[in-house]
């Protein structure tokens, strides 16, 4: 009896929500015909009378429950309910609301994503991240911004778990950017293809540097050329199995969380892509190139030192921008120091230095005079000086 009455409150609540959403589809309609019908109109005292009419309106619709309000209030039960409720899951999907590329200050749903999809395009794309802005000033957003792909962007903790349980939606995949199994970027002209065999091999001497360092140093899986990077150097990507970066954070910050208990197949797999058109690419390109397998030796088989930590630096940063934690923030700090240095046209090595000051015995004096009344000063604004309270 329980079952069957709690099945009917969840279909009578589904059945209030969709209607708050179908009158805001409604308003939104007939909003929008109202502005053309205001651009056709000449006649200003008809203007007026609407404009009255309007405020009305809109006195009106405040105190209506709109499906917005609703959302800012339990978009989050929401996103549960996708995740606990799998006989509703799919009806739920249908009242989420994220926020995309298209329009990065109005909420829209799946289905007006799909509707705006490209004709090419089969799968929903979306990008996980510590907060809106965060997630629109991300390099791999550039190259989908240019070829007119709209992206998701899930700026809530909760997001990530939804779409974890949420893998389709209207027989389309649901996957993040930020995982190395998009290939929607990816080309498929033979011609492009063999222009990217081409520079593989042109770039092989670093990626075979890269690899190895990048393995020991940052506990990288794998290095390659980046399809998908514009103004960026590189960006580090995670495999399509597996934690996200910004998934293993929430995971790490979890009161309870025990690292050393997590399964190893379950942490982020890194891959670190680089953009060979970067010119900081090529320098490093050029630099192996001219040293020479026969200059370099054993121990020195990669750039000059001051190259490699520059080129740590900005893994370091890609780290940030994918949503990493630097465990050792040193790492980052040190050689950054060492570059502002070498920006202010300083040594890179340049040490800290003292200062030091020659004082006459009459400036000790006053010095050691104004220190005296400035304890005393502290002591009185309490009312009473240590001295004080050893004569009572």
């Amino acid at each position: 009896m329980l079952k069957v009455m709690s099945k009917k409150l969840i279909r009578k609540t589904l059945d209030m929500i969709r209607e708050l959403v179908q009158e805001d589809e409604e308003e939104e309609e007939s909003s929008s015909s109202d502005a053309d019908n205001q651009e056709e109109e000449e006649d200003e005292a008809e203007e007026v009378k609407e404009g009255e009419e309007k405020e009305k309106s809109e006195e009106e619709d405040e105190e209506k429950v709109t499906y917005m309000k609703f959302w800012k209030s339990f978009g989050k039960s929401i996103k549960l309910g996708v995740i606990e409720d799998t006989s509703n899951r799919m009806k739920l999907a249908k009242l989420l609301r994220f926020y995309s590329t298209n329009d990065p200050d109005k909420l829209t749903s799946l289905d007006e994503y799909i509707s705006r999809m490209r004709d090419d395009q089969d799968t929903i794309l979306y990008l996980p991240g510590d907060s809106k802005e965060s997630i629109l000033s991300s390099p791999i957003l550039e190259k989908y911004k240019a070829e007119k792909y709209e992206v998701l962007i899930l700026d809530d903790p909760v997001d990530e778990y939804t779409t974890q349980h949420l893998t389709e939606y209207e027989k389309r995949k649901v996957k993040s950017i930020a995982k190395l199994d998009v290939k929607v970027l990816e080309t498929k002209d033979k011609v492009a293809k063999k222009k990217l065999q081409k520079l593989k091999a042109m770039f092989m001497p670093l990626l075979n540097w890269i690899d190895p360092h990048c393995k020991e140093k940052f506990k990288t899986e794998r290095v390659a050329l980046s399809q998908k990077l514009v103004d960026s150097p590189l960006y580090i990507f995670t495999s399509e199995y597996g934690y996200s970066a910004t998934m293993e954070k929430i995971q790490k910050a979890q009161a309870f969380q025990n690292s050393d208990k997590t399964p190893g197949y379950m942490l982020a797999k890194k891959t670190l892509e680089i953009n060979p058109g970067h010119p900081i690419i090529k320098h490093m390109l050029k630099e192996i190139n001219d040293r020479g397998e026969e200059e370099m030796g054993k121990e020195a088989h990669g750039p000059q030192p001051e190259t490699v930590e520059y080129f740590d630096l900005l893994v370091h940063a890609a780290m940030l921008q994918s949503g990493f934690v630097i465990e050792e923030p040193q790492q980052l700090a040190g050689p950054l120091e060492k570059l502002v240095k070498v920006g202010m046209g300083m040594s890179r090595d340049e040490p800290s230095i003292p200062n030091e000051f020659s004082m006459s015995e009459d400036e000790e004096d006053e010095e050691s005079e104004s220190e005296e009344k400035e304890n005393d000063g502290l002591y009185n604004v309490g009312g009473k000086a240590p001295e004080d309270d050893d004569d009572e």
